[in-house]
C-alpha cells in the first residue's frame, strides 16, 4: 500500500467473510514500563477523539462484526472479521481506532480493577505461578519476557502513560494481512482507508537474557498438587537447528503419544497431562516441560522427565516410533494452512519475525528428512540436564 505499509493477502474460501490484522512491533519488548502495552491494546476500543467506547462497540455490532485487539510480547495487534459486504462502512472505524484513540481515564481505571482481579486469579493456581517463576528463571525478571505483570505495575499505570506510548510506538513497523473471499475491491478499499497510517521504525532495544539455571521450590500448603516447570533459552526459529530441535521436544512431550506422556500418565499414573514445547520469539525462544502431579509425586515426575531426556541423548529412536512423529507433525502443519483464518494468523507472525511462507515447506521437509542421529544430536546439544531451570509449586 501506500506509504510503504505491507499488505498480505490470503485469496482463500467461498464464503463471504474475510478476517482482517493489522500487526505493530508494539508489544511488551518496547514497553518503558511493565503493562503499558497490554494496557494500550485493551484501551483501544474504549473511545476515540470523537466516539466514547459504547459508539465504538454499538458501531462494530451493527454489521455483526467482531473486533478485537491484544498485545504479546512482540507485537500488538488488532482484528477485525466481517461479512465481506460490510467492509466499507467498518474500514473508517478501524482507522480512526488507529488514528486517535482517546485513552479515557475513567475506563482505564476499570480496566485495571478488572486486570488487577485476573491477575489473583491467576496467581491462586499453581500452574500459573509455575509458568510465571519459569519464565523469571530463564530470561530474569526484569526481561520483557520474563516478567510477569504484578499488581504494582497496573496500578502504577496512567492514561498517558498510554497515550505517549502509543503516538511512540503505537503503529511501529505496521503490516496488513487480510485472508478470506478477498477480491480487487476489498485491496482498494483497504489502500484508500489505511495506506497512510504512519508506520515508524521500532525503538532499537537491547535486554540481557543470560541467566544461571535455577532449581526453585515455592510453596503453597494449601495446593492438592503441585505444578512443575522445567525450561531453558534455546535457539530462535532462524537458527537452522530449529526446526530439527522443535520435533525432538515433540517427541518428548509435544503430544499425547509422546515419551514423557507414556512415561508419566499412562505407566506411572502420575499425571493426568505433561507437555513439552518451544515458544519462538523475535529475540528469543525457550523450551518448556510442564506437568501437574500429586504432592507426592513431584521428585519423582522431575526424575522421569530428565531420565526421557538422558534416554533421548544416550539412545536413537526406533523407526516406528519416529514414523508415527511424522505423520502426526504433518497433519499439525496442514491444520495451519486449512482455513484462511488460520493461514492468515500464523503468516501474520511469521512476517512480522522476518519469515515468508516458504517456512512451511522447510518445516515440511525437516519433517519427513530426520533422522534418530539428527534427534540424538539435538537432545545432546540443546538439553543439557544442567542447563534446565526447574520451578516446583505447591
Amino acid at each position: 500500500m501506500r506509504g510503504n505499509i505491507p499488505l498480505y493477502v490470503c485469496a482463500k474460501g467461498t464464503y463471504p467473510v474475510f478476517q482482517l490484522e493489522i500487526l505493530c512491533q508494539a508489544g511488551a519488548w518496547y514497553e518503558p514500563m511493565p503493562g503499558i502495552a497490554h494496557f494500550t491494546a485493551e484501551m483501544l476500543c474504549e473511545g476515540t477523539l470523537k466516539r466514547d467506547a459504547a459508539a465504538v462497540a454499538q458501531g462494530i455490532a451493527r454489521y455483526g462484526a467482531q473486533l478485537d485487539t491484544g498485545a504479546e510480547q512482540d507485537l500488538l495487534w488488532l482484528r477485525l472479521t466481517t461479512l465481506s459486504k460490510h467492509l466499507a462502512p467498518l474500514l473508517p472505524m478501524v482507522r480512526e481506532i488507529l488514528l486517535n484513540p482517546a485513552f479515557p481515564g475513567q475506563a482505564l481505571t476499570v480496566c485495571r480493577t478488572m486486570q488487577a482481579q485476573h491477575v489473583r486469579l491467576e496467581d491462586a493456581e499453581v500452574s500459573r505461578v509455575a509458568e510465571k517463576a519459569l519464565k523469571s528463571a530463564v530470561f530474569g525478571d526484569h526481561h520483557p519476557y520474563g516478567r510477569s505483570l504484578k499488581q504494582a505495575h497496573i496500578e502504577a499505570v496512567q492514561a498517558e502513560d498510554l497515550r505517549t506510548y502509543y503516538k511512540k510506538q503505537g503503529c511501529a513497523d505496521c503490516q496488513v494481512f487480510m485472508g478470506g473471499a478477498v477480491g480487487d475491491d476489498v485491496v482498494q478499499e483497504l489502500e484508500t482507508a489505511l495506506g497512510d497510517l504512519p508506520c515508524p521504525k521500532p525503538i532499537a532495544i537491547q535486554y540481557n537474557s543470560a541467566q544461571t539455571p535455577q532449581k526453585l521450590r515455592i510453596a503453597r500448603p494449601d495446593s492438592l498438587q503441585e505444578a512443575i516447570a522445567i525450561g531453558k533459552q534455546v535457539i530462535t526459529w532462524h537458527h537452522p537447528d530449529f526446526f530439527a530441535l522443535r520435533i525432538t521436544v515433540t517427541l518428548l512431550g509435544g503430544y499425547f503419544g509422546a515419551r514423557l506422556m507414556r512415561n508419566l500418565r499412562e505407566e506411572k499414573g502420575y499425571t493426568y497431562g505433561v507437555w513439552a514445547g518451544i515458544q519462538p520469539l523475535k529475540h528469543a525462544s525457550y523450551l518448556y516441560i510442564r506437568t501437574n502431579v500429586q504432592r507426592k509425586f513431584a521428585d519423582q515426575a522431575c526424575q522421569e522427565i530428565y531420565k526421557e531426556i538422558r534416554q533421548l541423548q544416550s539412545s536413537y529412536v526406533e523407526k516406528n516410533e519416529l514414523e508415527s512423529l511424522k505423520r502426526y507433525m504433518t497433519g499439525r502443519l496442514l491444520a495451519l494452512v486449512d482455513s484462511p483464518f488460520t493461514l492468515v494468523n500464523h503468516l501474520g507472525k511469521l512476517y512480522m519475525h522476518g519469515l515468508d511462507q516458504r517456512y512451511y515447506g522447510q518445516y515440511c521437509n525437516a519433517i519427513q528428512s530426520i533422522t534418530p542421529c539428527q534427534v540424538k544430536t539435538m537432545a545432546t546439544v540443546y538439553l543439557q540436564l544442567d542447563t534446565l531451570s526447574e520451578v516446583i509449586v505447591g
